[in-house]
């Protein structure tokens, strides 16, 4: 509900609260039960005792106890917006981070599979010099991409 809507109705209830009451009668003719503003033609009816209509002090009290309240349910709302906000921005962050991630790690993947390879035909002489390049290759696969 908007504050404005709160704010309404609790205006109208503290209105109708603060309305006069009249003078309730509860009659009983034919075993039925009527209730009305005029004492019973019959003589067998009660008395409604009405409570007292509230003071405008309390009247005034409430409204603004109404008023605080909506503005602190408009302000607890902002602040979840806001909360929910950063969730999503770090939530679409880490989207991002993860997919570059994942990058790197197929290209060093590749990288790695490329040097294996070339170890592997590499002649005797350079075989060496190919491994260690591959060695390398999987140290940083495996510090970046395996956890």
């Amino acid at each position: 509900m908007s504050k404005t809507t709160i704010t309404i109705l609790a205006t109208l209830c503290l209105l109708c609260w603060g309305m006069p009451a009249a003078a309730s009668y509860r009659c009983e003719a034919g075993g039925k039960f009527t209730y009305g503003d005029t004492p019973c033609t019959t003589g067998a009816g009660k008395n409604l005792a009405t409570p007292p209509s509230p003071r405008a002090e309390d009247v005034r009290t409430a409204q603004q106890r109404a008023q605080r309240e909506a503005q602190a349910l408009a302000q607890l709302g902002e602040q979840q917006r806001a909360a929910e906000e950063r969730a999503l921005r770090a939530d679409r962050q880490q989207t991002r981070l993860a997919a570059t991630n994942r990058k790197k790690c197929d290209a060093l993947a590749l990288q790695k599979k490329w040097r294996d390879e070339d170890a592997a035909r590499a002649p005797v002489k350079s075989a060496d010099k190919r491994k260690q390049a591959a060695r390398r290759v999987d140290d940083r696969y495996s510090m970046r991409c395996k956890h």
